[in-house]
């Protein structure tokens, strides 16, 4: 009798475990979903300033963003990114044209990622491969390419 309760025990020790865990990879990606309004607040209201992405993320450590325009699919996300980690839970990129992707990384592996609606500020046209560095993620916002009626689009500011 004493061993059954042992196995008992044991078995429902065991099953928590596996609880748990699942629990906590299930939930680790969500926890890295950004929200977008950091990077509003940094956005530039005029040609003449530039947005610096380090800037609007100033809790995250990151050394790498990834951009990804609309309908990108999930199998070039992951190999731009060098590893699975997206997936159709992740992301709606590969569905939708109302967003952009931007994927943050340190030292390979993503540590945060965001949603951009491009009805504030449009990222489509930054997507390439490698990605930007910190340093690099400086961008410029053009209104006269939206007709002054819309969000900006965002190009690279060199």
């Amino acid at each position: 009798m004493l061993n059954v309760v042992r196995e008992l025990r044991l078995g429902g020790l065991l099953i928590a475990i596996a609880l748990a865990t699942l629990a906590l990879t299930g939930c680790g990606q969500s926890s890295l979903k950004l929200e977008p309004d950091p990077i509003a607040q940094q956005l530039p209201s005029n040609s003449q300033d530039s947005l610096i992405l380090a800037n609007a993320y100033t809790q995250l450590d990151w050394d790498r963003v990834y951009i990804f325009a609309p309908y990108t699919s999930i199998d070039q996300i992951n190999e731009s990114l060098g590893y699975a980690w997206a997936t159709d839970r992740t992301t709606t990129i590969y569905q939708s044209d109302r967003i952009s992707l931007l994927v943050f990384t340190k030292a390979g592996q993503v540590v945060g990622y965001v949603e951009y609606p491009r009805s504030r500020g449009d990222f489509a046209g930054l997507a390439r491969d490698g990605g930007y560095s910190t340093e690099e993620a400086v961008f410029m916002a053009d209104y006269t390419l939206s007709n002054q009626a819309g969000p900006p689009m965002l190009l690279v500011d060199e």
